[in-house]
């Protein structure tokens, strides 16, 4: 199976370069940031129809906060409507917080997905994610749920020594909402990761991966776990995972495992964004020299800096 593809179907884009949360697992290093200019909303619309052109499939909107600012709005909604007229998927990920102004200054906007990065109920959402409002994030999911032109909305849970016990609560109570995934990432250790954050491969085996099967069970096709290959030691736990589950091939390169009732994506960062290209906030690529030789465990966010 190859590593890699000839032509990078994915457009990453990073649109801003702060966020109104302090997030204690944050893996977007401040380094990167800069006063350079940014890329305007016409140049983002050019890129897009570059991009289609290039033969692109996908583009998702990424990276600190995108929908921070009334202009970063903007160049989001810019973003997507020229998307969807060159026939691409397309959609972002954003924290809650600016949902709300978004979806109600473009209301008619077609969105393929949205993304909520969210970690867990109240408390946990509160102290993991800080200045951050569970109530607010809340009104955000459902106002998209409610929304005709959202196809599909994913909850992204970080995994963590803080939150896991609350899974089975946590897809419980937002299911209710009929668009939902849920998609769980283990998390990835970096330079200034929280100390005693991480989990063993004991408790994903004992604790986590049960939980995650009778939730699969429950809500069919609903319960994907992101396994990155950064997040552990070994690949003693991935191991098991192949041993136990079913290969379920995507494309040349992209597979899920069916393990139990839920699904596994094992994702190696660099593999995984040398498929894509990727945009920093003032229009420069992030190449994918600069991937291989970066660092992953130790500022995954790094290579912004002086691209």
């Amino acid at each position: 199976m190859p590593n890699t593809i000839k032509k990078p179907h994915i457009l990453l884009i990073a649109i801003n370069d702060k966020c109104n949360y302090k997030c204690l697992h944050c893996d977007c290093s401040p380094q990167h940031i800069s006063g350079n200019k940014k890329f305007s909303k016409k140049q983002w619309i050019k890129l897009i129809n570059d991009f289609a052109d290039y033969g692109g499939k996908i583009i998702s909107i990424i990276y600190k906060e995108p929908l921070l600012t009334i202009q970063s709005r903007k160049k989001v909604a810019a973003i997507i409507m020229t998307a969807k007229k060159k026939g691409l998927r397309c959609g972002f990920i954003n924290n809650g917080s600016k949902f709300k102004n978004f979806i109600q200054e473009w209301p008619n906007l077609k969105i393929d997905f949205v993304d909520f990065s969210i970690e867990g109920l109240k408390i946990n959402q509160e102290q993991i994610r800080i200045n951050s409002s569970f109530k607010s994030v809340e009104e955000s999911i459902c106002l998209a749920n409610k929304n005709k032109n959202v196809k599909q909305i994913n909850l992204i849970f970080t995994i963590n020594k803080l939150n896991y016990s609350e899974i089975k609560q946590f897809v419980n109570y937002f299911a209710r909402l009929n668009k939902i995934n849920y998609i769980f990432d283990t998390w990835i250790p970096y330079k200034n990761s929280p100390p005693n954050f991480g989990i063993s491969k004991e408790v994903y085996l004992k604790n986590i991966f049960p939980v995650l099967s009778s939730l699969g069970k429950k809500y069919p096709n609903r319960i994907i776990l992101d396994f990155f290959s950064s997040s552990f030691r070994n690949n003693g736990l991935f191991k098991n995972i192949q041993k136990n589950g079913k290969k379920i091939k995507l494309n040349t390169r992209d597979y899920l495992i069916k393990y139990k009732n839920f699904f596994i994506r094992y994702e190696n960062p660099l593999l995984l964004f040398q498929e894509a290209i990727i945009i920093s906030p003032q229009g420069k690529i992030i190449r994918r020299e600069a991937l291989n030789k970066f660092n992953y465990l130790q500022d995954n966010f790094g290579y912004f800096k002086n691209k």
